[in-house]
């Protein structure tokens, strides 16, 4: 087994203080990777994408900047002593222990805090969940330290130090200063460390358990809560270190310290069982972050925001789900009565995600265009729309993800586009049940929902398709197999009979013997094999002229019946193709029905057009007033070019019975 300890001595502080922006890795932006894989669509894009990204970033830094020289030095006092410093008071000279009034002789600007065991519970369950990304299996033991079963974890995050690294960064994103330790044991990564927190600062990662005893020794024994506790005692008789009460006799070491001692040093070596319970995300996700001071820009809420998305995305991954959409909550510093208290923006996109880099870009392109009513002092994260996920499969060659592939890019694409945009300008071309070539199509807003259904059937259908032409190709294989059989048994049975007859013949021949001793039953099963060999014979020796007779029929229909659906009663009907549409439609629609000036009752335009398909009668819209009732046609022009040309039926009071219109071109 492989254990991560993660203490974070500084929580006490940094629970209490107001958060800094100082830690956030890479300005708090999207990761490069992933804006080049989204803006890569079009060159267009990508280039807007870049040129937002660069003049955000370096608003963004620059707020950030402002913040970060406002943050004066913190400290933790307790009963006016005090118990933690953070870099900034421990370079002006303020230690632990220091009286708090000699500390502000130091540092006038010290700002002192005091505990709040509360906050200290929600900051330490905030990097429980954040963590949850890595495993579920987190224990939270004592002196603010995280234990991780990481056993399981290694060859999916590509082995150890990957994996540290990784925690490294998302601990560096929670903006808590934390210390890792390694062993094959939890009390052992407990042991290292806390070593390296309070004790020599030295990194300690032991994975071969032939190792660990070697490493443990050498550690004091104080650092160890069960040795703690007779710390006088093991020093009176000169036991300093793990190694040397280790070494005591067993016996004694019980009659003197307690059993507990025997079995806690026992579990740390690991030459006994160490149970533990493990931490259990909450049903509901919801968080929330105090500000270090008051935020006028949106774009320097993108490090609040990152923090709340680390722990959504360890939340996510702990319950194996997908977030399609979330609401930020801004609590303002309201300047008048009555001034708003809060404001809330919705973020969502169309299909379930969990991406740490695909949720921060949403929530960017949210705050660009959000303009602040007063400036935020707290913010507020809820997951709103949660549904199950299964993490895409990684391929091989991931440029050749094929046309599922570039279907989800393309999707994610438009998600930035309304997050950018807005809901209203990004629309969508949607098909609705008319006749009317006018009114057959329409534009609607970009629905999500509607979007991610769509795609869910797409794969469901894909998925049935595929399991059909196994199916297919399963009944095939035994289909050819029996008719191989078949073939056998009918060469086999032609040897000896030459039609179904003969084989009953052979049958009522058989040895009076044998039909005594045979049952009813087989004796039945043997007829009615016989017959499947007489059929099947039947079926070999059916002519080829026959069936090539029954296909020219079969095609002489379809093209009698084509012919009366395309043709003209008086013309040629060779201009339409032969495997055309029952009712082909052009590729271009006219914007509005041009009016054509007919001659000799043909119309007109360019040149008189000659009749060659129709008609096609079309009467719709009665139901909302904009009524049609027209009779298309195909039509030919001297330049060889198809039009698609209506008349009328009925009269109207603005134009004049048979006027001719042009409403399309065939391209």
């Amino acid at each position: 087994m492989v254990w991560i300890a993660v203490t974070l001595p500084m929580l006490p502080l940094e629970a209490v203080r107001p958060p800094s922006p100082e830690r956030e890795p890479a300005q708090m932006g999207v990761s490069a990777a992933s804006m080049t894989s989204t803006a890569s669509m079009t060159s267009t894009a990508a280039a807007t994408s870049t040129a937002s990204t660069a003049s955000t970033a370096l608003a963004t830094s620059t707020a950030l900047t402002a913040l970060t020289a406002l943050a004066p030095p913190y400290a933790l006092v307790a009963h006016a002593r005090i118990v933690l410093v953070d870099p900034r008071a421990q370079a002006l000279g303020v230690r632990v222990g220091f009286a708090r009034s000699h500390a502000l002789a130091l540092a006038p600007q010290l700002e002192c805090l005091l505990p709040e065991p509360e906050r200290e519970s929600r900051a330490f369950e905030a990097v429980a969940l954040a963590l949850c990304a890595f495993t579920p299996q987190i224990v939270l033991a004592d002196s603010h330290t995280l234990l991780l079963d990481v056993t399981g974890s290694l060859r999916l995050f590509g082995g150890l130090r990957a994996l540290l690294r990784q925690i490294g960064v998302t601990l560096d994103g929670t903006g808590h200063h934390a210390v890792l330790g390694c062993a094959p044991t939890p009390w052992a990564a407990w042991l290292f460390a806390r070593a390296a927190a309070v004790w020599d600062g030295r990194r300690r990662r032991v994975v071969r358990a032939t190792r660990l005893a070697a490493a443990l020794d050498a550690l004091p024994a104080t650092l160890l809560p069960a040795a703690a506790l007779h710390g006088e005692g093991l020093a009176q008789i000169g036991c300093e270190t793990l190694g040397s009460v280790r070494r005591l006799p067993r016996a004694g070491l019980a009659r003197r310290f307690g059993v507990g001692l025997l079995s806690t040093l026992a579990q740390t070596y690991g030459e006994a069982p160490d149970p533990r319970d493990y931490f259990m995300p909450p049903p509901v996700f919801e968080a929330k972050l105090e500000l270090m001071a008051r935020v006028e820009q949106a774009e320097a809420l993108l490090f609040a925001v990152r923090r709340l998305l680390l722990q959504l995305v360890g939340w996510l991954t702990a319950r194996h789900a997908g977030v399609s959409q979330f609401t930020l909550t801004l609590v303002h510093e309201t300047a008048r009565h009555g001034d708003p208290r809060s404001s809330a923006l919705t973020v969502s996109w169309s299909t379930p995600a969990r991406a740490l880099d695909h949720l921060l870009l949403m929530s960017r392109e949210k705050l660009l265009r959000t303009e602040l009513i007063a400036p935020v002092i707290e913010v507020h994260l809820s997951a709103d729309q949660v549904s199950e996920y299964a993490a895409p499969t990684e391929t091989l060659f991931p440029l050749a993800a094929g046309p599922d592939g570039e279907r989800e890019a393309m999707v994610r694409l438009v998600e930035r586009l309304v997050a950018r945009l807005g809901v209203d300008k990004v629309r969508e071309v949607a098909a609705r049940a008319d006749h009317r070539p006018e009114a057959v199509v329409s534009t609607a807003p970009y629905q999500f929902g509607k979007r991610a259904a769509g795609l869910a059937a797409q794969r469901a259908s894909k998925a049935r398709q595929e399991a059909s032409a196994n199916r297919a190709s399963a009944s095939a294989s035994t289909s050819a197999s029996a008719s191989a059989s078949a073939s056998a048994s009918a060469s086999a049975s032609a040897s000896t009979s030459t039609s179904t007859s003969k084989q009953r013949a052979l049958i009522a021949q058989a040895p009076a013997s044998r039909q005594d001793t045979e049952s009813p039953q087989a004796l039945a099963s043997r007829q009615k094999a016989a017959t499947r060999q007489a059929s099947a014979m039947r079926l070999g020796t059916e002519s080829k002229q026959a069936l090539a007779a029954r296909q020219a029929t079969a095609s002489s229909s379809s093209s009698s019946v084509r012919k009366r659906l395309n043709g003209r009663l008086d013309g040629p009907g060779n201009l339409v193709p032969s495997l055309a549409p029952v009712a082909p439609r052009p590729v271009w629609l006219m914007p509005v029905p041009l009016r054509l000036t007919a001659r000799h009752g043909l119309p007109y335009y360019r040149s008189t057009l000659q009749i060659v398909s129709g008609p096609e009668c079309i009467e719709a819209g009665w139901w909302d007033g904009q009524g049609a009732t027209r009779d298309y046609f195909i039509a030919s022009g001297d330049d060889a070019a198809l039009y698609w040309v209506y008349r009328e039926r009925s009269s109207a009071d603005e134009q004049p019975a048979g006027a001719w219109f042009l409403h399309g071109l065939f391209g």
